[in-house]
C-alpha cells in the first residue's frame, strides 16, 4: 500500500509524523511538506482525503479559491 500525506503547514506534518510513530504506522506512510498543487497521481487509481478549509476567515479567499481550483484538476 502506497500512503502519502502532505500539508503546507510544516508544523502539522511534524505532529502527523509522530502521531504515526505513536500509532506505529510510521513505516507506510511518506510524509512531506507540500502545498496540494504539488500533488500529482503517479498511478491509475486511488483516493484522496483531505480536510480542506471550508470556511472564509479574514484573508483567506484566495487560498481557498487556489485549493478549490487544485481539486478541479483531479
Amino acid at each position: 500500500m502506497d500512503i502519502r500525506a502532505s500539508d503546507i503547514d510544516r508544523k502539522a506534518v511534524k505532529s502527523a509524523v509522530e502521531n504515526s510513530i505513536n500509532a506505529g504506522v510510521d513505516d507506510v506512510i511518506d510524509f512531506k511538506v507540500q502545498d496540494i498543487s504539488a500533488l500529482k497521481a503517479d498511478t491509475e487509481n486511488g483516493i484522496i482525503v483531505t480536510n480542506p478549509p471550508y470556511a472564509i476567515r479574514v484573508g483567506e479567499e484566495d487560498t481557498l479559491k487556489h485549493i478549490y481550483g487544485v481539486f478541479r484538476e483531479f
